[in-house]
Order: structure tokens, then C-alpha cells, then sequence
């Protein structure tokens, strides 16, 4: 190869010996990177999943009279207890999604490009978010019980409402917006609302499957135990018989008992005459002196 050579003055560039970025980054930093990416998400999906199945278990236990640590739940139990409290509320969530984000499209766009409904809807919207803040202060003050009923519902209607009225602005370059940090802050708000209503739906899920439990303990499944020992028991609608068989194990058996709960060795029982002024539940572990049968 012929290499020209320098004029006098001349500066000559040699080439460069820095590796391309591509090259000098460790194979693995991408797959990190993408496990990061994914992780996090279902890191804090799987996190919220286990709270509300225990905020659940929890509602459904102080309702009944026990203490739900006495269950000693594994993060899978938590888990498959919160199905039933996100499995409908996220159905309507998306199907929520899906028909606002349909109007959105067919019909609100259209309808802001005229210059008066462009700049009226907004205001609607900003001012129906005003109205609802001014009437949770006003309910509060008034009556606390109702508001902390409707409280985080009506906070996530307003922060709704005020989020999409700034998205209208910004859609007809309205100069009067969102400042970056109050918008961020609103969203941090939502986020934080939502949290609280899917808390209060799992709290009304485990608290609605003890009242149905209250109300009819007949249709939980049957439970004789057969004890070596007597057992020292008060709950209504138990009927406790000696066994007088010879050569008999079990010397008592009790009838009347219903499963509320198991988890591991210990079974969560409750009477056939459970009274919710008076609400008692028996603890029993399984041991070589219990016998339980099953039935329904």
C-alpha cells in the first residue's frame, strides 16, 4: 500500500484504534437489561397480587373472629386468594379502557377540532374535576362515614378528569396546560388512588364472603371430629356425644362443626349456630388424638 506523504505543515490523521460502542459492550449487558425491563413489572405486579390476597384473608378473618396470621399463608396462598379480587375489576378496567379510548378516537377528537367545543369541553371537564374536590372536602366535614366510603372513588373520578382535560389542551395546542411536575404529580396521585380502591374492593370481598358465611354456616362442608379427649368447646350448634364402644379410641365426637379454613395441620372451624354478636371460631391441630371427617 502506497502511503502518501506529508506535505510540510500537514498533519496527518491516523486511524483510529477505538473499538465501535457495539463491540466494546459485554454480551450480557443487553440480556440484563431486558430482564430489568421486564422484571420490574411483574416484581411489583406480583408484590401487589400478595397484598391484596391478604388484605382479603385479613377482611374475611377479623369479620369471623380470628386473627388471619394464625394462618401462616405462603406468598402462592396470597396469591391465588387475590384472584378473585382483581379478576373482575380488571375485566372492567379494560373493557373501560377499551370503550373510552373507542370514544376518544370516533368522537371527542372530531368534536375538539371545532374551536369553541375544543376549548368549552376542557373547561367541562376541569371544572367537573373542581366540582368533585369541593365536594369530598365538603362531605368530609360533614359526614366522615360516607366519605370515607366514597373517598379514593370520587378522588380518582376528579384525577381523571383533570389529567384528560389537559390532554385535550395539549391535543388543540391550547397554551394554558399541565406545568411537566403538577402533571406528574396528578399521575402519581391516580396511581396512588387506584391502590386505594382495588385495597378497599379486596377488603369488600373477604368481608362479603364472611357475612355469606355468617348467613347460612350450613353451606360449608361438614365436620365431625373424633377426639381421644375432650375438648373444651362453646360454639353454638355443637353437640358433643361420649363414645361408649368399647376398645374405642376416640372416647368424644363432636357434631355440628363446619370448615372455614385450612392451612397445613390446623383447621379453622366455626358452628352450625355461628351468632355474629358473639363470634367464636375453633382452632384444631391435626394430631394423633383428632380424627376429623369430612362431609357435605
Amino acid at each position: 500500500m502506497r502511503v502518501r506523504p506529508t506535505r510540510p505543515g500537514e498533519v496527518r490523521r491516523l486511524p483510529s484504534l477505538r473499538a465501535p460502542a457495539a463491540a466494546s459492550r459485554p454480551a450480557g449487558t443487553s440480556v440484563l437489561h431486558a430482564v430489568a425491563v421486564v422484571g420490574s413489572p411483574v416484581a411489583l405486579a406480583t408484590s401487589l397480587m400478595v397484598y391484596y390476597g391478604w388484605v382479603r384473608t385479613r377482611a374475611k378473618a377479623e369479620k369471623l373472629g380470628y386473627d388471619s396470621a394464625l394462618l401462616d399463608f405462603s406468598v402462592q396462598d396470597y396469591l391465588l386468594r387475590s384472584v378473585d379480587v382483581l379478576f373482575v375489576p380488571l375485566t372492567l378496567l379494560v373493557l373501560i379502557a377499551l370503550g373510552l379510548h373507542w370514544a376518544h378516537q370516533r368522537v371527542v377528537l372530531p368534536t375538539v377540532r371545532h374551536r369553541r367545543l375544543g376549548t368549552a369541553l376542557p373547561r367541562v371537564l376541569t371544572g367537573t374535576a373542581l366540582l368533585l374536590g369541593l365536594g369530598l372536602v365538603v362531605l368530609t366535614v360533614l359526614r366522615p362515614h360516607i366519605a370515607g366510603t366514597w373517598f379514593p372513588y370520587v378522588l380518582t373520578l376528579a384525577l381523571v378528569s383533570a389529567l384528560y382535560a389537559d390532554v385535550l389542551r395539549r391535543h388543540v395546542g391550547h397554551s394554558r396546560v399541565m406545568a411537566p411536575s403538577l402533571r406528574v404529580l396528578a399521575l402519581l396521585a391516580l396511581g396512588l388512588t387506584v391502590f386505594w380502591d382495588t385495597e378497599r374492593i379486596a377488603t369488600a370481598v373477604g368481608e362479603g364472603q364472611a357475612n355469606n358465611i355468617a348467613a347460612d354456616p350450613d353451606q360449608l362442608v361438614a365436620v365431625t371430629v373424633h377426639s381421644a379427649k375432650r375438648l373444651a368447646t362453646n360454639l353454638p350448634g355443637v353437640v358433643e356425644t361420649p363414645v361408649t364402644s368399647p376398645g374405642a379410641h376416640a372416647k368424644f365426637r363432636y357434631d355440628g362443626l363446619r370448615l372455614v379454613q385450612r392451612s397445613g395441620n390446623r383447621y379453622f372451624l366455626v358452628g352450625t349456630g355461628w351468632d355474629p354478636a358473639h363470634r367464636r371460631v375453633m382452632l384444631l391441630k391435626e394430631t394423633d388424638d383428632l380424627h376429623l371427617e369430612f362431609s357435605r
